[in-house]
């Protein structure tokens, strides 16, 4: 499957691999957690799927992490907390 080049696709790949590595989790843990298949993780991440309503409102959960962020249309992440 071809590339998608809508920047607004890109970004969500970057960002999606990104939350994933700052997590520690691999392609499958992520895929585990969100309970879908490690191929479509790896899919989403090259830019060739774009996400479903359910399947973003998981990632936001999983990740805590805004919609809006996840998808490009924000700069804003959730402040994270710190554990002593």
């Amino acid at each position: 499957m071809k590339t998608n080049t809508d920047p607004r696709l890109l970004i969500f790949a970057q960002r999606l691999k990104s939350m994933r590595v700052e997590n520690g989790w691999t392609m499958q843990e992520l895929a585990n957690r969100l309970d879908t298949s490690k191929s479509l993780i790896h899919y989403y991440e090259k830019a060739e799927r774009e996400p479903g309503i359910t399947m973003l409102a998981k990632m936001r959960d999983v990740f805590n992490e805004d919609s809006d962020y996840i998808m490009g249309d924000s700069t804003a992440r959730r402040l994270k907390k710190i554990a002593n």
